[in-house]
């Protein structure tokens, strides 16, 4: 997970009060005082013991990359937003991890860490396994993207393309064929567009079915 522009974290405090916040889940934990949250700045909380944490943010605006502006292309610097996750006894300290996720899967992860049952009908999947070092056999290895919002508001043209660990396929809604192919491990800042090079070809065609 790669950060995009900073965002303003809330923090949402009690009073001194130990009792249990009413929660439809079940009984929560306390919710932590004003001075529990005042000093973790000092790293000495005793929130620590019991805490999960969880930190993101909204996409990163275009400062003149591409040549672009707004946020909604499917280029890297927008593509991606932060995820920061602290939960003592579940997640190593420090560790990185670059499977797929996505918005879709927080609402699923909130569930299963609180130990309720997720709907059959939703999108996402529970990161719980992921933040524990336990990938999924059956874990995504790629995902679509599409904008279609034209002209107003934002001016940004339609496009949709398909997204793996290591390439990304990009597709004009105008022309109806593939514009651009890169590779993010060889050129992560996407300088180079291969979709005409015919070493290449291949990887291109099987981006293009994964679309259908």
């Amino acid at each position: 997970w790669l950060p995009g522009r900073s965002g303003m974290t809330r923090v949402w405090s009690s009073s001194t009060s130990t009792k249990p916040a009413s929660s439809p889940l079940g009984e929560a934990s306390p919710l932590p005082s004003a001075a529990e949250v005042a000093s973790t700045r000092n790293g000495h909380s005793a929130m620590k013991s019991r805490a999960k944490s969880r930190c993101s943010s909204d996409q990163g605006f275009y400062l003149g990359e591409h040549g672009w502006f707004d946020k909604r292309w499917i280029f890297e610097e927008s593509l991606r937003s932060p995820l920061l996750v602290r939960w003592p006894g579940v997640t190593k300290p420090g560790a990185v991890n670059k499977d797929i996720v996505s918005l879709f899967d927080f609402a699923e992860t909130f569930l299963d860490a609180a130990g309720a049952k997720i709907p059959a009908d939703m999108q996402g999947r529970s990161l719980v396994p992921i933040f524990k070092g336990q990938q999924p056999k059956d874990w995504r290895t790629s995902f679509y993207y599409h904008y279609y919002e034209y002209p107003v508001p934002h001016r940004v043209r339609p496009h949709y393309g398909v997204v793996t660990d290591r390439y990304k396929l990009v597709v004009d809604e105008d022309a109806l064929t593939p514009c651009q192919l890169f590779d993010l491990h060889e050129d992560p800042n996407e300088d180079e567009n291969l979709v005409a090079d015919a070493a290449h070809r291949d990887t291109g065609d099987r981006a293009a079915d994964a679309l259908g």
